[in-house]
């Protein structure tokens, strides 16, 4: 089971090189349960963390388009600051106010 606790070592969890093409990645899989609340508790407990870390802002990147995942981060309180270099979307969050 997946909880706060554990959550950042569930993510860091890898099959062997030679079956990265048969198995998606902890992430991705926990993202693939959409709707479910999945993607918000892995983002609540990944700032959590850099909370514990001492951090500040949490930073995420997202691609335009819709279906994309920009109302998902909107909704958690971040804010669009503009794009990468890459054509990404770069959003934060003020951890300290949040």
């Amino acid at each position: 089971m997946i909880t706060a606790d554990n959550v950042l070592d569930a993510c860091r969890l890898e099959v062997a090189p030679e079956q990265h093409r048969f198995v998606s990645p902890v992430a991705r899989s926990l993202a693939g349960e959409q709707g479910r609340g999945y993607g918000r508790f892995a983002v609540g407990a990944v700032n959590e963390e850099i909370r514990r870390r001492g951090g500040t802002v949490s930073t995420v990147t997202w691609k335009p388009g819709e279906g994309g995942p920009e109302e998902f981060h909107l909704g958690l309180g971040y804010r669009k600051r503009g794009l990468t270099d890459d054509g990404e979307y770069l959003g934060d969050l003020d951890l300290a106010a949040a």
